[in-house]
């Protein structure tokens, strides 16, 4: 069954018009999840790779999938607006000396966790380059490396030490939306993780590290504070870290497919890129393949798997670890489409583990949860909720490859960051106590006699 491109991407434009309709801005999650589905399925019925047609199936989970989400995402500011509650920004706050704080602590917090990433990284490339013999050795062998990696083969590399780039990635959205504008130091993460992903032919740390610094970044301009500006930003100071983020991810994600193309052959390519030979087939695939891998599992009927085993992996293989679950493999399975993939969007592993309610109730869920955390932050702001969203904000943005809760790096990034957010919290408010205290007064009056 096919659907026009340009129905699809039209599709997807409506999503993101009424997203900005009821959240009163372009960056939420409801804009998010279209653009990215509208885009994918476009691109995906454009045919450069010959993928066979989806099946009615295959629309119809990835259609329900959509307007569950979109109905999620959408009752509470409906039911709101029903009632009469306004929906108007909420009123200006004033800054004082604890919200300073809190723009202090993040800074230092973000630079801390940037030097220890990075030892990290270096003890990476340090046992690449005693493997491979130099730095040029593991630049030529990217696709080497890729393999090894991916067969649990490239061992001796300490891990998660370097995923702390990824929480200073999101704290640094934030110190940046706090500050005003972008910052040097917001880039900072994203390079480290730029420097790790090319050493080890990843990319996935380098998308999850930008989207949560983007994602912190957006969100924490909902908060009240942040309608306090001593003047206006211009339209394109305003878009400069979506700019300059992306100009990152994308010299990282290009830098690791040069590395490791080698490795690949592809199937199944149309004159298409004879006339447009700029166009790499690696990148077509990755934006485009995943709905046909969701249609290919459809039509094989595999046998379901349990509840958790890849959209809760970190849990599922503590569970295992104790007997208490049977293992399964560390990635999915293949599909030839005719090119192996192994994503077929979050829900391929939604569907095979929870069925038919699963596919309904969890986008529904995921879009009721992003709508009323946003409205809390809205509301109230609050760096625990802005980390917590921002993260689900990874998740609805990835869904159209892969059900990102299976990433363990995404969740310990989620409760580090939460941990980090709340020491800084409850932190500036402590010195903002003191200060007001009687004591605190005395105190300062007599610094300042002195």
């Amino acid at each position: 069954m096919h659907i026009h491109p340009l129905l699809l991407f039209s599709l997807g434009l409506t999503g993101v018009i009424i997203g900005r309709l009821l959240f009163g801005r372009w960056f939420n999650h409801l804009s998010l999840y279209s653009l990215i589905w509208g885009t994918g399925l476009s691109l995906f019925e454009l045919g450069w790779i010959d993928y066979e047609p989806l099946t009615v199936e295959a629309w119809l989970l990835i259609g329900y999938a959509w307007l569950a989400f979109a109905a999620g995402s959408a009752i509470v500011i409906l039911a709101r607006r029903a009632i009469g509650i306004s929906s108007n920004p909420p009123p200006v706050v004033k800054l004082n000396q604890a919200t300073y704080l809190e723009k202090r602590y993040l800074m230092i917090t973000v630079v801390m966790l940037c030097i220890i990433a990075f030892l990290g990284v270096v003890q990476h490339w340090m046992v690449l380059i005693g493997r491979f013999g130099s730095i040029a050795g593991v630049l030529l062998n990217g696709g080497i490396i890729y393999s090894l990696r991916t067969s649990g083969q490239l061992t001796g590399l300490v891990p998660y030490v370097d995923s702390l780039a990824l929480i200073a990635a999101c704290l640094a959205g934030i110190y940046c939306a706090k500050a005003g504008g972008i910052k040097l130091i917001g880039l900072f993460p994203l390079l480290i993780i730029m420097l790790d992903e090319i050493g080890t032919a990843a990319r996935a740390k380098l998308l999850t590290a930008g989207l949560l610094f983007l994602s912190a970044y957006f969100i924490a301009k909902v908060a009240p504070t942040a309608h306090i500006r001593t003047r206006r930003a211009s339209r394109i100071r305003r878009f400069l870290p979506m700019f300059i983020v992306l100009a990152v991810l994308i010299l990282g994600a290009e830098s690791v497919r040069g590395l490791r193309e080698g490795t690949f052959r592809y199937y199944g390519l149309t004159t298409k890129f004879e006339k447009y030979p700029y166009v790499p087939a690696s990148l077509y695939l990755y934006f485009s393949a995943h709905p046909g891998t969701l249609n290919a599992y459809l039509k094989a009927e595999d046998k379901n798997l349990f509840p958790g085993s890849y959209t809760l992996a970190p849990l599922y293989r503590i569970f295992v670890r104790f007997g208490l679950a049977d293992p399964v493999p560390p990635y999915p399975k293949f599909y030839n489409i005719p090119i192996p993939v192994n994503t077929g969007t979050y829900l391929l592993e939604i569907h095979a583990e929870y069925g038919i309610v699963g596919v309904l109730m969890i986008p529904y869920l995921l879009g009721l949860v992003s709508t009323m955390m946003w409205l809390k932050i809205r509301k109230q702001g609050g760096i625990m909720s802005i980390v917590l969203l921002s993260h689900i904000y990874v998740v609805i943005a990835v869904a159209f490859a892969l059900p990102a809760t299976g990433w363990g790096f995404l969740q310990l990034s989620l409760f580090v960051s939460l941990f980090f957010a709340i020491f800084i919290k409850q932190r500036s408010v402590a010195v903002e106590v003191t200060r007001q205290s009687p004591l605190g007064r005395q105190m300062k009056l007599g610094d300042a006699s002195a």
